[in-house]
């Protein structure tokens, strides 16, 4: 596979936590094939520095930076998905994170910047432990709210199911 930043270079393949990665010799950007990800931020081999995590956590912002999301001729080219070569789509992981990603608009992969993907665990690591540390408040303060249990199948979607998860600690 090729590079979708760099011209004509070919990607390594890795181990990053338990998954074979594709990097860039070059930019040192990553390629993640679908559902890859997932599996890397249930690992957690990998540390990162106070820095790093503060620096992901001070980033964080709804959608996408206007630099960003006006690429096109006269600005920085959307790479291309190295399995199919449609452009990539920009997108804000977690809505929120403020770490931009480029997804393929198939479904085969997220290709990461050079840092970015360790600013996403980073991210995402920090989180889970706000969540787990503060799971006790939300529940007080949903059953104060008059919160009442979904069943296990809720007509809701998938929002309202990862709350329920969310405030019942599974």
């Amino acid at each position: 596979m090729d590079c979708p930043r760099c011209e004509h270079q070919k990607l390594d393949s890795e181990t990053y936590e338990a998954v074979t990665a594709d990097r860039c010799p070059r930019c040192n950007g990553l390629w993640l094939d679908q559902d890859e990800l997932g599996t890397i931020l249930n690992s957690r081999e990998k540390k990162f520095s106070k820095e790093l995590i503060s620096e992901a956590i001070s980033k964080a912002a709804p959608g996408i930076p206007e630099a960003e999301s006006q690429a096109g001729p006269s600005s920085v080219r959307l790479p291309r998905c190295p399995r199919c070569e449609h452009p990539m789509r920009l997108m804000n992981y977690n809505y929120s994170s403020g770490i931009i990603v480029d997804t393929c608009p198939e479904g085969h992969g997220i290709w990461f910047d050079r840092a970015e993907l360790e600013k996403l665990q980073a991210h995402w690591e920090h989180w889970e432990k706000q969540k787990a540390q503060h799971r006790a408040d939300w529940t007080k303060h949903a059953a104060a709210a008059g919160a009442v249990a979904r069943p296990a199948k809720s007509p809701v979607g998938p929002i309202a199911s990862w709350l329920e998860r969310l405030v019942s600690g599974s």
